[in-house]
């Protein structure tokens, strides 16, 4: 008996200031029709904690084809309904005979990212995908230090100042 094709996911919680989640996804090519309904299910579950959310990985839906599959149709219409974009726009897959676009970012905040792409890789049919997100750390809070210049004191004068005081 064969495994069967599933869904993996690995996935990193930022708690703290940042509030991130971290995902990287892969779906078997030849995955049951299944495994994009539990796929569905985890980002309606993800956008729901409060966390930016960015997915990045091979979902084996080619969103860069204007005749989209079924898969990828259903993939889209999934991320419209949570209000989350697919931020990579360029081939992520290159053969001889094909250039399509599996490789995703997926995010709920996309106005927290710097920069996002594609770069060849060279020793696999598939490219790197890459994400760059903005943070801001805390700002620490400001303290006042005030300081007195020694270049002028007077020994004397200071020895004098300090019998005096009790």
């Amino acid at each position: 008996m064969l495994p069967e094709k599933k869904l993996e996911v690995l996935t990193i919680v930022v708690s703290g200031n940042l509030r991130l989640l971290i995902s990287v996804v892969y779906r078997h090519p030849k995955a049951s029709s299944t495994n994009m309904d539990t796929l569905s299910e985890l980002l309606s579950t993800m956008t729901t904690t409060g966390h930016r959310l960015f997915l990045l990985g091979d979902l084996h839906c080619d969103v860069l084809t204007a005749t989209q599959g079924v898969e990828t149709t259903r993939l889209l219409s999934t991320l419209n309904q949570l209000h989350l974009s697919q931020l990579i726009q360029h081939p992520t897959r290159t053969t001889s005979i094909s250039s399509i676009g599996i490789d995703l970012v997926i995010t709920n905040a996309s106005r927290n990212v710097s920069s996002c792409g594609v770069i060849n890789y060279g020793a696999s049919d598939h490219d790197i995908i890459f994400v760059i997100i903005k943070t801001r750390l805390p700002q620490q809070p400001r303290q006042t230090i005030k300081i007195r210049s020694m270049k002028k004191m007077s020994s004397e004068d200071f020895i004098i100042d300090l019998s005096i005081q009790d």
